[in-house]
């Protein structure tokens, strides 16, 4: 009985063996097959690209996003920041970004610290001239390097923010002097100036873009507190939210991505690019594994395929913050799946930019923009009409919440009313503002008049 036991042991170790083998021949089978066609599989997925609008080198890239001179406030904005930047480098400067924390704390300044950085921030005329020449042309154009693949450079990117951010003191700072018109056209200019970077296209452009929209609208909100039963106060923030427009279009910062990674596959294929300059030992590996060319091509091609779906779903939804976001949610969670079941897809885990977050970072401003309109839709009416106005939604596009593609939520409260998106988290949690350190969940994108007490 024990030999019996022992020979069908043998015997299933055997086939386990075979089977094993098999199984390994038909994998080394595969990809060797792979590793043969991927460079005509490569030169395919790249003319489909091109058919599908999205660029494969820097010269189509500038036809795709290159702006004539005539209009492009690129270097404008470029002497405005260098303005910037050498005044930040001045006492005076580094006071101000003491009391600012960089201008990352502009949004919750208090109207004591507006009054100690206000007058130093209004002095700087040159900037603001500059400013103001480059929102008359519509479009910007960095004109960046993007032969550098993954070494391009952005040095515009740390002004941008800090544009906008002295714009809005300035504003803040006038409207406590009872300069009224004088700081809504400040705050107009600050719409216009974030309109036009979040056009850069990147990554951290776009993200950049977001957090001054969202600091516009915020300054908004503060002029509509302060002014609720005044018309003409109430139509000058509805221009300047009608001036910061819509969601941007995501389309040529994935261009941009999708010709610098192109470039550093090449770099890192061509041994021009270090191994160790992705960090850590897994990827240097995989890096000098992609040196070995058609291991290389293969990394392309699975890069190239993962892009154009990429890119397919942003075009797509590319009007929908919901859509888009789900689209691009899918997106990762199809490569993340794909990156542990096969290693072709190492190199594209590692370069396909991370876009799923920024439709929730924009459509989050985009939601307090609409928020912000139909709260002057409201105040016009109580205005017009007493307060006793019925509180419904109008017809306009701005009523609907971009994370639910729904009419915006309202609510009476005591003499007044909470208009709300139910924000990123898709939950309607009753008009509760976003608290202190919160990032995605819990919170309503909020309006509430009067300002609740809490607030003040």
């Amino acid at each position: 009985m024990t030999v019996v036991i022992n020979r069908r042991k043998r015997v299933l170790r055997w086939l386990i063996a075979i089977v094993a083998a098999l199984g390994l021949v038909l994998f080394v089978f595969w990809k060797s097959s792979l590793l043969s066609m991927a460079p005509d599989l490569l030169a395919q997925e790249l003319v489909l690209a091109e058919r599908d609008g999205i660029p494969t080198t820097p010269e189509d890239l500038k036809v795709h996003i290159g702006v004539p001179p005539a209009a492009n406030a690129g270097p404008l904005l470029k002497q405005a920041f260098s303005a910037i930047k050498k005044w930040k480098a001045t006492d005076e400067g580094k006071a101000v970004l003491k009391v600012t924390g960089s201008f990352q704390q502009v949004g919750s300044l208090k109207p004591a610290d507006i009054e100690r950085v206000g007058p130093a921030v209004s002095e700087q005329r040159e900037i603001f001239s500059l400013l103001s020449a480059a929102v008359e042309r519509p479009r910007v154009d960095f004109e960046l390097n993007y032969h550098r693949g993954a070494a391009t450079e952005f040095p515009e990117l740390e002004q941008e923010r800090a544009g906008v951010a002295l714009l809005v003191i300035r504003s803040r700072y006038e409207l406590q002097e009872g300069k009224q018109q004088q700081a809504i056209a400040t705050l107009d200019l600050a719409a216009k100036v974030s309109r036009l970077v979040t056009q850069d296209p990147s990554v951290i452009g776009l993200l950049i873009g977001s957090s001054t929209r969202n600091l516009v609208c915020d300054t908004v909100t503060t002029f509509i507190l302060a002014n609720p039963t005044r018309q003409d106060v109430l139509g000058s923030a509805r221009h300047v939210l009608e001036d910061l427009g819509g969601i941007p279009d995501l389309a040529p910062a994935l261009q941009s991505e999708f010709v610098m990674s192109l470039i550093t596959i090449d770099q890192v294929r061509s041994s021009k690019l270090p191994g160790d300059a992705f960090g850590t030992e897994r990827k240097g590996r995989m890096v000098s594994l992609a040196q070995f060319g058609p291991i290389g091509a293969v990394f392309e091609l699975r890069y190239v395929q993962t892009f154009r779906n990429m890119y397919e779903q942003v075009v797509h939804s590319r009007r929908s913050v919901l859509q888009m976001h789900k689209a691009l949610i899918k997106v990762q969670i199809d490569l993340d799946r794909n990156s542990r079941a096969d290693w072709t897809y190492t190199l594209t885990e590692l370069l396909a930019p991370v876009f799923e977050g920024i439709p929730m970072s924009l459509g989050e401003s985009e939601a307090k923009r609409h928020v912000l309109l139909a709260a002057i839709d409201l105040l016009d009416l109580r205005n017009q009409k007493g307060k006793a106005v019925a509180l419904t939604p109008g017809s306009q596009s701005y009523w609907i919440d971009p994370f639910t593609e729904k009419p915006l939520k309202i609510r009476a409260q005591k003499d007044g009313f909470i208009v709300y998106s139910v924000g990123r988290d898709e939950k309607d949690n009753g008009g509760k503002p976003r608290p202190k350190n919160s990032f995605y969940e819990g919170y309503d994108i909020t309006f509430s008049f009067p300002k609740p007490t809490s607030q003040n």
